[in-house]
């Protein structure tokens, strides 16, 4: 093969197949998950995850990568709300 780079696929988390039987989170889903609960931690005080925040979340983490999502959960697990429940 040519180019070894190209043929790596990058790893894409999707969160909507969580909700289906049998399946497990991958890293990337775990990640996802986490920034989502970190997004909506800084916006609400809402016990449940924001639809909205996983979105977001999914979304940043398929465009930016592993590293980056893991930096800004931390970055936003920092800003979190006093009474956030999630």
């Amino acid at each position: 093969m040519k180019n070894k780079k190209a043929a790596i696929k990058p790893r894409q988390a999707n969160l909507e197949t969580l909700h289906a039987a049998g399946t497990y989170a991958t890293t990337e889903d775990s990640c996802a998950r986490r920034l989502a609960r970190a997004i909506h931690a800084t916006e609400s005080t809402d016990c449940c995850t924001s639809w909205s925040a996983q979105e977001r979340a999914q979304a940043y983490f398929n465009q930016h990568g592993l590293a980056r999502a893991l930096d800004e959960c931390a970055r936003l697990e920092a800003l979190r709300l006093i009474d956030a429940d999630n």
